[in-house]
């Protein structure tokens, strides 16, 4: 009896080792992204809206430069990106997840419109993975050198290159 009984368990340990790595083999392969992992099509997407000393709805297009997208591994996540409003203009922007924000334009006459709004998150992927995500919500005040003032308003995500 106490064979038998040691050949039942052992018949039901492979049974459900089977069954698990079936399932993590299926979760593999089922298309859907593992947790921590950054997935989808390199770029910024969303808009910000800026108005006073410059005025327009400004988006990311894969023709416009994206200098900079990190998120190193101690914290400071930081985008550096070219815009435009579809129109004539253009403007440098560097956000950083810690809600710092700068924009140039040639519009702005060689000021600087600088300030601070609320902070973003970073996101890695898994273990020896650099892609990297930014979610940026940009909303805040921004100040030139020269007194000029403009609201900006909106949200980026990114997926870093």
């Amino acid at each position: 009896m106490r064979g038998r009984a040691g050949w039942w368990v052992a018949l039901l340990i492979l049974v459900g080792c089977s069954r698990a790595r079936t399932e993590r083999a299926s979760a593999a392969t089922s298309g859907a992204p593992a947790p921590n992992v950054v997935a989808g099509p390199r770029g910024v997407n969303g808009s910000i809206t800026i108005s006073g000393a410059l005025d327009g709805t400004f988006t990311w297009k894969p023709d416009l430069a994206l200098d900079q997208c990190a998120c190193p591994a101690r914290g400071g996540g930081v985008l550096q990106v070219t815009m435009s409003d579809g129109a004539e203009t253009f403007i440098a922007m560097r956000a950083t997840v810690a809600g710092e924000l700068r924009i140039l334009s040639a519009k702005l006459g060689g000021d600087a419109l600088s300030g601070k709004g609320p902070a973003g998150t970073c996101r890695t992927g898994s273990a020896g993975d650099d892609r990297a995500a930014l979610d940026l919500p940009i909303d805040g005040l921004l100040k030139g050198t020269t007194g000029k003032t403009a609201r900006v308003k909106g949200h980026l995500n990114v997926l870093c290159p």
